[in-house]
């Protein structure tokens, strides 16, 4: 009965003393790198129709009709808060009362890419990163007091 004890208690030592001693020596290396992280997916949304009205000195003359197509990079996943189609809705709405305050009626095409430059940048701005990839002009539709639906 000693005797098997005794040869546990020696199995026991010349496990632990030749793992110790791997250890040391490094036998079991490996060049671990470290893992890099995943490259962002591009992914791409169409927001929904935002309405944008045009405020003058006799009230309210039309309202601006939007929808964007936007590329952004998806690295964002699990972050609670607004979606980024909420994001660039508010941006677009900011950035097209902006627009139409100076005077839609003289819009040019110029305007049209400095637009989405802008809501581009202030998505970013908001994100606090540069997500936002390209914005797309769906549709910019001008709908007249009168025409509008009540």
């Amino acid at each position: 009965m000693i005797r098997m004890i005794a040869a546990g208690l020696w199995a026991i030592l010349v496990v632990t003393g030749t793992s110790v001693l791997a250890i040391e020596l490094q036998l079991f290396r490996k060049d671990v790198k470290r893992a890099e992280p995943p490259p962002a997916v591009i992914e791409t949304v169409t927001t929904n129709m935002v309405s944008v009205p045009i405020v003058n000195a006799q009230g309210v003359s039309g309202y601006v009709l939007t929808r964007f197509i936007v590329s952004y990079k998806s690295q964002q996943k699990g972050k609670g808060g607004p979606t980024i189609q909420d994001v660039v809705a508010d941006a677009a709405f900011a950035a097209v009362y902006k627009a139409v305050a100076v005077d839609f009626e003289a819009a040019s095409r110029a305007d049209l890419a400095s637009l989405t430059k802008e809501i581009a940048a202030s998505v970013d701005r908001k994100l606090g990163a540069q997500v936002i990839v390209e914005v797309l002009i769906k549709e910019l539709t001008f709908v007249a007091k009168q025409d509008a639906r009540r």
